[in-house]
């Protein structure tokens, strides 16, 4: 789960947190300095998220789109 959120940061990938308390949270992850929270990038602003209340994460990933069609 670290290193998921931690390759979404490094990508400035959108992520969809799952809590404990079965809530979501959904935004651009960001690079956490405090070891023990994740950081989110949601529309309200930063949200730093304690590990131990997370039970999941789903990254979205873009694909390369073609340069042109033919």
């Amino acid at each position: 789960m670290r290193k998921q959120l931690y390759v979404a940061a490094e990508r400035s990938e959108e992520v969809t947190i799952i809590l404990r308390d079965g809530g979501t949270i959904n935004g651009v992850a960001t690079v956490s300095t405090d070891p023990d929270r994740a950081k989110v990038i949601c529309f309200d602003g930063a949200v730093w998220i304690p590990y131990n209340e997370i039970t999941h994460v789903n990254r979205v990933i873009q694909l390369k789109k073609n340069v042109t069609p033919k």
